[in-house]
């Protein structure tokens, strides 16, 4: 594949993986499936939540949102929840934003270690609510989990989130103790990609 070069993220790729003097790459290479440790090389960073739990709180809805800070995209994947009874679950984007987020974590450890002990860290953020409210944001998609144990959900369309703009996962039970971790990767974001 020769003008590779002339995008950075898949020029640095080429280079870490097969050398600075790589000029045409090897035919039926498809950069875009290749091997999970190279996403890093073009600044793909995997990411979870970790596990994000919530006391049940009467009247309201257990949620949990993901977050895309400035100059990132930020691509959710996958979901699993844990509620304690069979339980809608309604994936919305652009829900009401909500306070205290942390960062989520990096699941590749080359990426640096926040200071003491932990995990790396990325630039994406998660945050959890049971306050008062309905379900919010535009729903994206519904799936059922199973009351008691992990239930997976792979989206069906990943959702692009770009800053200031929000993924949140909502128990459509009320007063319920709920578990979840959310999966996916961020990049940087060329700002010609930020606008259709």
């Amino acid at each position: 594949m020769i003008g590779y070069d002339q995008s950075p993220r898949y020029a640095e790729l080429v280079r870490r993986v097969w050398g600075e003097d790589s000029e045409i790459l090897p035919p039926g290479l498809l950069l875009e499936i290749d091997r999970p440790e190279w996403r890093i090389f073009k600044r793909e960073l995997d990411w979870t939540t970790g596990r994000l739990s919530i006391a049940a709180a009467p009247g309201n809805f257990g949620h949990f949102q993901i977050a895309c800070p400035a100059g990132r995209i930020v691509v959710p994947t996958s979901v699993h929840v844990i509620t304690a009874a069979a339980s809608g679950i309604a994936l919305t984007i652009d829900a009401a934003v909500l306070a205290a987020p942390v960062a989520n974590l990096g699941i590749d450890t080359r990426l640096p270690f926040a200071v003491g002990p932990g995990a790396p860290q990325v630039g994406s953020t998660n945050a959890i609510s049971n306050a008062a409210g309905g379900i919010g944001g535009y729903r994206y998609v519904d799936f059922n989990a199973v009351a008691g144990i992990a239930t997976r959900f792979d989206l069906p369309r990943p959702p692009i989130i770009t800053p200031g703009h929000n993924f949140t996962i909502w128990d459509q039970t009320l007063n319920e103790a709920f578990v979840a971790y959310i999966f996916g990767y961020e990049r940087p974001a060329e700002p010609e990609e930020l606008a259709p």
